[in-house]
């Protein structure tokens, strides 16, 4: 890990913005004092004078005139468009030039995501914010000098005190500002892991060498969503008439569980975490249908509730929802066109989703299982079972399952047991983390007593 120290105008970038925007001051790795109260009690104009500091960029911010701070967020409140008020102030989220002659668009990223990290780093030494770290309430306008985007992120200081620590906020902020990215229609290139036991230096380190490109994986646009009716309209024949692959059961059938590939479900907090290297996308026809079938039953379970995402992978995570969300219809869909959407290639990398799911477990503060749906060999398995405490520390004390699964066991005729060493692997994996390797066994039914 860094400490202060080590960090330098030097060794953080030749840009004199960069330079600018150098103010790491204090270790890196130290607690700031605690407030007495549970809950900070702050106000806007506090939050105003803290944020005027010098080494504090507050243009990469919410704008502080129309926020206010509700205890736990900087926040603009409900009504207020996500495009609004970015102009030339925020940070910079663009390409770079396509013809890799002129680095000073990237520098420009880099130097303006460091000083969003160091932003966060000042701000968790008032006492009352030790715990702050950047929110989803993210607001994207286009960039008037140069093209690309422009964004400005809000904060969140929770009154449990669950990004206190320096991993999992540091963790949170990586996951807020890989969110951002992915607004601005962009996704890191080649960047190197952030492993979030290296805290805030680790994540300084990650956003000065980042290079951003056009976004791969994109969620369908939400204007789909009013179509999803009229879609439903066009089935409604086929579903009545009964289909090839299976008849939905009608609205009126009592449901208590179901199955996703044959893992069965329950009411819970749960993300499927899909391989998408080279090889998976043969399966991805079967793993949006079964995703379809399972959230619909779950859908129809009354008096609980279900929080889910999906996180995909392959050298990087990605999530579709950006965090677990309770289950509805319109949240069923969003994962399904996610689904759709996807295109396979690159290696296997589970420890990177593991990373991102543990953050979102941390933020969702709910028991969370996990659902790991893979074919290929990944050297972080065996790592991972090496070093098992390091996954538990992913997940700040959050209880959490690690569930995994083979495409070839998707159906009801395959060898339920691990076939390979491999696959063994992946069985150890889930055995540490209270799950289980392939499908649920099929329970009998108990003979009736003479």
């Amino acid at each position: 890990m860094l400490d202060n120290a080590s960090l330098t105008p030097e060794n953080v970038g030749n840009s004199t913005e960069a330079k600018r925007h150098f103010f790491w001051s204090g270790p890196v790795n130290s607690t700031p004092p605690q407030g007495l109260s549970g809950k900070p009690a702050l106000d806007i104009k506090q939050i105003k004078e803290i944020t005027s500091r010098s080494a504090i960029v507050k243009e990469f911010f919410l704008p502080l005139e129309s926020c206010r701070w509700d205890g736990e967020r900087l926040t603009r409140g409900p009504g207020n468009p996500a495009s609004a008020e970015v102009g030339i102030s925020g940070l910079r989220l663009q390409e770079p030039d396509p013809t890799n002659r002129e680095v000073s668009r990237e520098k420009a990223v880099q130097s303006d995501l460091t000083g969003l990290v160091q932003s966060v780093v000042e701000i968790r030494k008032h006492p009352d914010l030790a715990g702050a770290v950047l929110s989803d309430e993210i607001i994207i306008g286009k960039n008037p000098q140069g093209g690309g985007k422009r964004a400005r992120f809000g904060l969140f200081c929770p009154a449990d005190g669950r990004f206190k620590s320096e991993q999992p906020g540091a963790a949170e902020c990586h996951r807020q500002i890989l969110q951002g990215i992915g607004q601005a229609g962009l996704q890191p290139e080649n960047a190197q892991p952030f492993d979030s036991a290296t805290g805030f230096a680790g994540l300084h380190a990650w956003v000065n060498q980042v290079r951003l490109v056009r976004k791969k994986l994109t969620v369908s646009p939400y204007w789909l969503l009013a179509l999803a009716p009229l879609a439903l309209l066009a089935i409604l024949p086929f579903m009545c008439s009964g289909g090839r692959d299976q008849v939905p059961r009608p609205p009126s059938t009592p449901v208590s569980k179901t199955t996703f590939v044959g893992i069965e479900l329950e009411p819970q907090s749960f993300i499927i975490v899909l391989d998408i290297s080279g090889s998976m996308g043969k399966y991805f026809g079967t793993v949006k249908s079964e995703a379809q079938r399972a959230l619909n039953d779950l859908l129809r379970i009354q008096g609980s509730k279900t929080y889910v995402d999906m996180i995909v992978y392959n050298d990087q995570s990605q999530s579709a929802l950006g965090g677990l969300q309770e289950l509805t219809a319109p949240v069923a869909v969003k994962i399904t066109d996610f689904i759709g959407q996807l295109r396979e290639g690159g290696g296997t990398v589970l420890e990177e989703a593991i990373k991102l799911a543990g953050a979102e477990a941390i933020q969702h503060g709910k028991k969370t299982t996990l659902l790991v749906l893979t074919d290929g060999e990944d050297a972080t398995i065996p790592r991972m079972i090496n070093n098992s405490q390091s996954v538990r520390d992913r997940f700040g004390g959050v209880p959490f399952i690690i569930h995994t699964t083979h495409p070839r066991l998707f159906n009801n005729f395959a060898n339920p047991g691990p076939g390979d060493n491999f696959e063994r692997g992946m069985e150890r994996f889930s055995q540490l983390f209270g799950g289980r390797f392939g499908p649920s066994p099929v329970k009998t039914p108990a003979k009736p007593q003479p």
